[in-house]
């Protein structure tokens, strides 16, 4: 065989074995499970299954529960209460559309009435969870239970600092039952919609004797407005001190 048909079958199989190796690549890389935060496996450095790490979800190894500080009832007229909880949000992490319900008891641990709701929570911040005249027409309610029936599905988000709002000229009023008066100022360098106020009363323990919420829908850039807070009658323990919160719900996506 000539030395010219030899290199021409070895430049044959070199070509062979080219296309080949080619073919074979390309099928092990369409074939080739990517790494994926849905794919059911910890393979990507995820601190769990399809959750952290570079995974949107949250592991619940990176979350704690959220804090109830207290739970009260504060009775406003015979036969209608107010239920209110203060609660805390220690994660860096929000939870959105986050359902609670009271469980109101009587003096004989009866169960009186159930109260839904649903919160948003921003990371680390506490808030006040209250309902309103809750009717519970003869029965004398004299506790509260707080649970959350559901799992909270927690968000990693995207934050922006709060607005600077400034409470300001705090006042008591006990002429007619109580009222708190006060002025709210936006010190941000933006527009601020949908605050939500909650206030506070306080004896000369600092506990608290009765507490409200109210709304501010739009404060403009250096604007002020003036808010009262009312209850219609006066309690029997002294208050000494008041506190007004302001609260702007901050998360804006996911990251």
């Amino acid at each position: 065989m000539s030395a010219w048909s030899t290199r021409r079958q070895l430049s044959f199989v070199i070509l062979f074995i080219v296309a080949l190796a080619i073919i074979v690549f390309v099928v092990i890389v369409s074939n080739r499970r990517v790494p994926t935060c849905s794919d059911s496996i910890s393979n990507q450095g995820e601190l769990d299954v399809d959750c952290g790490g570079p995974c949107a979800k949250v592991c619940k190894v990176e979350v704690s529960d959220v804090v109830v500080i207290w739970t009260r009832i504060f009775k406003i007229r015979e036969g209608f209460y107010d239920v209110a909880a203060y609660i805390e949000n220690p994660n860096p992490f929000s939870v959105y559309k986050y359902v609670y319900k009271f469980r109101i008891y009587d003096a004989d641990n009866i169960p009186v009435k159930d109260v839904m709701g649903i919160v948003n929570l921003n990371p680390h911040e506490r808030v006040l969870l209250f309902d309103s005249g809750v009717n519970v027409g003869f029965r004398i309610p004299v506790r509260a239970f707080l649970s959350f029936p559901d799992e909270p599905l927690w968000q990693r988000a995207v934050v922006i600092e709060p607005p600077n709002l400034v409470i300001s000229n705090e006042r008591l009023d006990k002429t007619f039952g109580i009222a708190l008066y006060a002025t709210i100022i936006n010190n941000s360098l933006e527009v601020v919609n949908d605050i939500e106020l909650a206030a506070f009363l306080y004896d000369k323990d600092g506990n608290v004797v009765n507490v409200s919420k109210s709304r501010v829908d739009t404060l403009n850039k250096d604007e002020q407005k003036e808010i009262v807070f009312t209850w219609p009658e006066e309690s029997s323990i002294d208050i000494v001190t008041s506190d007004i919160v302001p609260r702007v719900e901050r998360q804006i996506g996911n990251e």
